[in-house]
């Protein structure tokens, strides 16, 4: 009974190779409009208001360190990201892959946080659009609101800001026009976006002071020193920004900066979203993610570079750092470019969250996990109508009532969940075995087949642990992949252990006696992992350094995770509760993959009559693909033999 239970949360996602180009959707959207789509969504904002937060409180100068190091973070999870674009091209992006490398439970889990993610995050950037546009005529709707319709209640805003449910209603009207048309709206608002960041870059590289980067302790700001128990005497002053130079925060500020400036990176992620509506998405999906990537790092280098150089870090301004630079230097006029940059990146922001949620939703809803109407597409416009109105509405309602500031932090773990747990998929479905290593190993080593008929569980703990460490063949199997499998698992316990440790631990000797057990440990998973051969599969991106790479960026992501606070968790838990509910009550029962499994469960099958097997060893056997010799026996290409067979029938069987 609880194997009947626990199975359909492991049934896995089956995707016929042949079926991958197909789709409900139209397959409209060029490299140039995936790019644009990825800076919009990861460029918005961020760029407008992060750098003066990090610059003045967390790293100053050195911020061009910390945007450097969180790049190259993100750029871990990209290229997870990447490798999965080009193998599997499907609405869904992370959902999907987790369906089909672990299972269904877990896919769920993944595109309901992402679902929140977007919806959440699109509240608030649908909230802070209308508050920056307010901020232009002197909040006069802000204080007319507040005035005539306060809402003063725990949880809610103070105000229902009409303007945010607008805006989100309006995206979701435009993409049911079709994703051709709201990309092209989208790709407008960027190109501006990008025209305003090298105008700030090559305008502010005329105002720069070289001494910005070497400013002395004794020109920073001070204030009275904070009294130390048993020492009531200290009189002096001491410097409130660092030390000044150009690591005034020294090393942690270059890496706490860095916590903050990777959250600037999250976003890239959209442009695995358009698998059924990019041209040429095995290429373009990778290129795409690598590039928008790169030029977001670009801007963000630039930008937070020309900033610390006209002005100094303390002096920065934490709400408006670019304006307050120009007026401060005396080109009051840049500020309204500045102003409309703003603008411009606050609106392809939101709508790269408006448009990522319906792709999300569609693609559950098509497993039959979500409500079938949600899977509806357009015969004229080619897009999930259901899926986008469903979608901008509840995000709409969230930016109208509720108080948005208290539920962002539930957007990082919405993203960091998926991250990953995408890391951790590349290295499960990298060494899992595919059809051409299983016909060739069945050449190559006459007990193949023999072997990978048994199952895991009885195989000899001995056979086991040689396998761990010197496989017997050179090919991906059953074993190896089950080894890897187990590893990953236990790396996860392992990483979060390790970052519990590291968060929590204070630097007791007893937790770095307990890192120093589980780097151990660690290095010994790595190596049995590295030690299993990989499969086949030829892509044309795979991530590099397997399975290094997707190891770290797995370990990053679950010790960023370790940093939310318990408000963040328990919101978290309980949106995920809400979605629990719907797969608990119709996901299960209405799984496509479910109804695939019972029909295949219960259709007969033809099996080959073995006894007439001939007695030769199969690898000495010259045989052909998809060929049979004289003595009945004939090879296919998902590595079965077949003996004796009449009929294609049995072949097929």
């Amino acid at each position: 009974m609880i194997g009947e239970i626990v199975r359909p949360l492991f049934r896995k996602k089956q995707i016929d190779p042949d079926e991958l180009g197909e789709s409900q959707l139209r397959r409209c959207l060029t490299l140039v409009d995936l790019i644009l789509l990825g800076l919009g969504k990861t460029l918005g904002a961020g760029v407008y208001v992060v750098t003066g937060q990090v610059a003045k409180h967390k790293a100053g100068p050195a911020m061009i360190l910390s945007f450097l190091v969180a790049a190259v973070v993100a750029t871990l999870s990209a290229l997870c990201y990447a490798e999965f674009g080009a193998r599997v091209p499907k609405a869904g992006s992370a959902y999907i892959y987790t369906y089909i490398a672990v299972g269904e439970a877990l896919a769920f889990v993944v595109g309901w946080s992402l679902f929140l993610q977007n919806c959440i995050g699109g509240a608030s950037v649908a909230r802070a659009t209308s508050a920056y546009l307010d901020s232009l005529i002197d909040n006069r709707i802000t204080n007319y609101m507040t005035a005539h319709f306060p809402m003063d209640h725990p949880g809610l805003a103070d105000f229902p800001d009409f303007l945010a449910l607008i805006f989100c209603l309006f995206f979701a009207f435009l993409m049911i026009f079709g994703v051709k048309e709201s990309a092209t709206f989208n790709n407008i608002f960027a190109g501006l976006n990008m025209y305003v960041i090298v105008y700030i870059i090559i305008c502010g590289l005329f105002k720069i002071d070289g001494s910005n980067w070497s400013i002395p302790v004794s020109d920073i700001p001070t204030e009275p020193c904070e009294r130390i128990i048993g020492n009531e005497t200290i009189d002096a002053d001491c410097p409130i920004y660092g030390t000044g130079g150009f690591f005034p925060y020294g090393f942690n500020g270059v890496v706490a900066g860095a916590a903050m400036c990777f959250y600037a990176f999250i976003g890239f992620d959209v442009i695995s979203q358009t698998g059924e509506e990019a041209q040429k998405p095995q290429r373009n999906i990778p290129l795409g993610t690598m590039l928008s990537l790169l030029i977001v790092f670009l801007a963000y280098f630039g930008v937070s570079a020309v900033l610390t150089l006209m002005l100094p870090y303390y002096s920065l301004d934490e709400a408006a750092p670019l304006p307050v630079a120009f007026d401060s230097v005396g080109w009051w006029f840049a500020t309204y470019i500045v102003t409309l940059g703003g603008i411009c990146g606050l609106i392809t922001s939101l709508f790269g969250c408006i448009f990522a949620m319906p792709r999300y939703i569609y693609a559950m809803a098509s497993d039959g996990l979500l409500y079938s109407c949600l899977g509806w597409v357009s015969e004229r416009s080619k897009t999930p109508i259901f899926a986008c109105l469903v979608c901008g509405t509840l995000s709409g309602v969230l930016g109208l009532m509720l108080d948005i500031e208290a539920l962002v932090n539930i957007v990082a773990a919405g993203t960091l969940v998926p991250y990953a747990l995408v890391a951790a998929c590349v290295l499960i479905l990298r060494y899992e075995p595919d059809e051409a290593s299983a016909a060739a190993a069945t050449i190559l080593y006459p007990r193949f087949r023999i072997e990978e008929s048994k199952k895991f569980t009885e195989s000899s703990l001995k056979n086991i642990l040689y396998n761990m460490f010197k496989p017997r063949y050179h090919v991906a199997t059953g074993l190896s992949s089950t080894i890897v499998m187990i590893c990953v698992c236990l790396l996860c316990v392992c990483f979060f252990a390790f970052s519990a440790l590291i968060v929590f631990g204070d630097g007791e000797v007893w937790a770095i006696a307990l890192i120093c057990i589980f780097s151990l440990f660690i290095a010994i998973l790595l190596f049995i992992v590295w030690k299993q051969p990989q499969n086949t599969i030829e892509l044309i991106f795979k991530v590099p350094w397997v399975p290094f790479v997707p190891a770290a960026s797995l370990f990053i992501n679950i010790y960023l995770l370790l940093h939310m606070d318990k408000r963040t968790w328990i919101g978290y838990a309980g949106f995920m509760l809400i979605g629990l509910f719907i797969y608990i009550t119709y996901g299960i029962k209405h799984s496509k993959e479910r109804k695939t499994i019972a029909i295949c469960e219960h259709e007969p099958l033809l099996i080959p009559n073995e006894r007439k097997t001939p007695k030769q060893s199969l690898s000495n056997i010259d045989l052909e693909m998809n060929e049979e010799n004289d003595d009945g026996i004939k090879l296919t290409p998902d590595g079965a033999v077949y003996v004796n067979a009449s009929t294609p029938a049995e072949y097929q069987a």
